[in-house]
């Protein structure tokens, strides 16, 4: 015991001297036009990071280019324990192609408009592993440079450093400046004062995860365990959702400008000027839903060219019932006024921002959109640079995962984590942070040295000791940290141990997540207890992976989780939408077998979910068509590009017998490749990795064929 005790404080002791004698540093990289104007409140900001034992290293660009700003960090990262940097005015833009995969859901076609089908991402500062070709600089927006990842590249996120940026929503030199001038006077002054983290938010928007009562009631529970001392006096945590008040935006608004609240956590729907709050209120009262009924018919024939009024109008009469009164006042002005008024109540707007006071000092935005950084004007911006307290804001440039983990390792902010230091190990292609990525709440203890450990320690045996914390994030990174740094035997060992005894919820979560990435042997049946665990969110991802392998072993639980879960909506719409993806008779037969040992009250389920099961579907019979010689272009497009949502395991022989019938049709070829590169966790992986060596191979295929078959493979081998 005692030989014990002086090991360990012999690890202790060896672990606080490193992280003293590391200096690490961060990098400020500017453009020398807004530098220029900008030197002092800049100089401000750098000794504010001094003070707090950050080296500073300022980069002043005369003519911004990502590959030489990348290398430059990527040098200084090697050299100089860079931890962070920020981009700060007018620091290009990447648009990254061939890389959706690295997004949490984002797929969006490529021959679309390219500003739209790109990934706006500084995963190319940040993260050295990931491999890019230049393609070209956008002919009208001069900050924005298109790139493709490599197919050689790495093919996960594994940043490096972490990273933020502080550009305005701007349209001219003078106007950025005047903004950045304005957030830089007040983080310095925010940075100086001590702060600890003592109240947070947390709201819940409508429409965000099927509005399952459950799937926010695990949030709840995932605070309560993250947060455990803000449940007690003096501190405060709040959760606000929008069925809490028909207009819930002036008291969730009033929530945001209190002086007191330190994090906000916004989830819901989003676009790249609106944070969507609320939708149609529900009710019951016949009044109430014949308004309901009358703004969404004006809505939508708004919204309708004028040539095709008329067909909408015979649709709804036909479908809905409605007589010629509904219609009458639809482009009557008043009524156009009061349903602007009435839309301008559900949403929080960019104007909403410019006047409001956002006093939260971290906010994340857990919606789509709202993170466009590539636009002079994006929602996000106007957190950090309005006139409240606000000092950064956490958003997506794209569209994002409705099942996302947006609270993993959040519960670190109570320990004066940099938030940088939290995105680095939880950020996906599109999640950005927008203000000072060295940002921290104040705690008791030197947070210098936390940090330190953070980016820098990579001592297992030091990691190991912070298993023994009670607080679950501190136990997550420490895992996260020994799965990077161990052995895989080892790692696989000590997470399958902590995820099937610890009582921590986000502690089992995310072991589930790390094992996913190691793929141990027992994978399958460590998938299938994951989707019987309490937790809700961790059975609700389980079943998104047994979608994503299709394995049958997995058709029995999944059905009987449908049944033992029938109260859980985000449960029951991921098992409904990923029992596709197997073969009909084996989900028929596991429904019988299910139904003849549970105790079903309502029996008539039974055979609902059976005929959703057994009909033929559209996406049946595009299948089933596709190898036919009169399918066309069209047809076999759709087939194919539905590949890219939806993980029909079962049909993946036909798109590969697709693929041989078309070597020398490239139109077709290289979007049924594409496709198949999202089935990297598939158990047709090794099938599809086999066609794609036969393309490469082949003589009779293009070379731009062969290098989308190289890419797939590269995908799918990657691990």
């Amino acid at each position: 015991m005692i030989q014990k005790i002086y090991i360990l404080l012999a690890i202790f002791l060896y672990s606080n001297a490193y992280a003293q004698s590391v200096k690490s540093s961060f990098a400020i990289v500017i453009d020398n036009e807004h530098y220029q104007q900008l030197s002092k409140e800049i100089s401000a900001y750098r000794s504010i990071l001094l003070e707090e034992g950050l080296n500073v290293h300022l980069v002043i660009e005369q003519d911004p280019q990502p590959e030489n700003i990348r290398q430059y960090l990527h040098k200084l990262y090697t050299d100089s324990f860079l931890e962070g940097a920020v981009f700060i005015g007018n620091i290009p833009v990447p648009m990254i192609r061939d890389a959706q995969h690295l997004t949490s859901t984002f797929k969006m076609p490529q021959q679309m408009d390219w500003i739209e089908s790109s990934v706006p991402s500084d995963r190319f500062y940040d993260d050295f592993d990931l491999k890019f070709e230049f393609i070209k600089k956008d002919e009208e927006n001069k900050l924005l440079y298109y790139y493709k990842l490599l197919p050689e590249s790495d093919h996960a996120i594994s940043m490096d450093i972490y990273s933020g940026r502080i550009k305005a929503p701007a349209t001219s030199i003078d106007e950025s400046v005047a903004y950045i001038r304005k957030y830089l006077n007040k983080l310095v002054s925010e940075r100086q004062k001590n702060n600890p983290l003592s109240h947070v938010l947390a709201f819940t928007g409508e429409g965000y995860n099927s509005n399952a009562l459950n799937s926010w009631g695990s949030l709840v529970t995932g605070y309560r365990t993250q947060f455990a001392d803000l449940y007690q006096q003096p501190n405060h945590i709040r959760f606000m959702n929008f069925r809490n008040k028909e207009n819930i935006k002036p008291v969730l608004m009033s929530a945001l400008k209190n002086h007191e609240l330190d994090f906000a956590y916004l989830n819901g729907h989003g676009l790249p000027d609106e944070q969507i709050l609320s939708g149609h209120p529900e009710v019951s009262n016949p009044q109430a839903s014949m308004e309901n009924v009358s703004r969404y018919v004006r809505q939508k024939i708004r919204e309708t060219d004028e040539a095709q009024q008329s067909e909408r109008k015979n649709q709804f009469q036909r479908i809905l019932g409605l007589n010629d009164k509904w219609f009458g006042n639809i482009f009557d002005t008043t009524a156009i006024a009061a349903d602007s008024l009435y839309h301008a109540q559900k949403v929080i707007s960019i104007a909403d921002l410019r006047s409001a006071e956002i006093n939260a000092r971290l906010v994340y935005l857990d919606a789509c959109l709202t993170g466009s950084f590539q636009l002079n004007d994006y929602l996000a911006a106007h957190y950090p640079f309005g006139n409240g307290q606000n000092i950064a804001a956490i958003a997506n440039s794209v569209g994002v995962l409705q099942d996302l983990w947006a609270n993993q390792l959040i519960g670190l902010l109570q320990f004066g984590t940099r938030v940088g230091n939290i995105l680095k190990h939880t950020a996906y292609l599109e999640t950005h942070i927008f203000g000072d990525p060295t940002f921290f709440f104040n705690y008791k203890e030197d947070v210098t040295v936390w940090n330190n450990h953070i980016t820098h320690n990579k001592n297992i045996q030091h990691w190991k000791k912070q298993l023994s914390t009670p607080h679950p994030d501190i136990q997550a990174l420490a895992l996260t940290k020994i799965s990077q740094l161990d052995k895989k035997e080892k790692a696989t060992a000590l997470l399958r141990n902590y995820f099937y005894n610890s009582s921590l919820e986000t502690v089992r979560t995310t072991c589930f997540l790390l094992l996913k990435k190691i793929q141990p042997a027992d994978w399958y049946k460590i998938v299938i207890d994951a989707s019987q665990d309490n937790f809700e969110y961790l059975r609700r991802i389980a079943i998104t992976e047994m979608g994503e392998i299709g394995h049958p072993s997995f058709i029995q639980p999944m059905i009987e989780l449908y049944f033992q879960d029938r109260h859980t909506n985000r449960t029951v719409f991921n098992v409904e939408r990923v029992m596709l993806f197997f073969d009909k008779e084996s989900v028929l037969t596991a429904i019988d077998s299910a139904a003849a040992h549970q105790p079903i009250f309502d029996r008539i389920a039974i055979e609902e979910l059976k005929e959703k099961v057994s009909k033929e579907s559209f996406f049946d019979k595009a299948y089933l068509d596709l190898n036919k010689s009169q399918t066309t272009n069209r047809q076999a497009g759709f087939a194919i590009t539905i590949m890219r949502a939806y993980r029909f395991h079962q049909y993946v022989p036909v798109i590969i017998e697709f693929i041989r019938s078309s070597l020398k049709n490239e139109e077709q070829l290289i979007p049924a490749l594409e496709a198949l590169s999202w089935f990297n966790r598939s158990v047709q992986k090794k099938a599809i990795i086999e066609v794609c060596q036969e393309v490469i191979d082949s003589k009779q295929t293009s070379e731009k064929a062969r290098q989308e078959a190289f890419r797939t493979k590269k995908i799918l081998q990657y691990q």
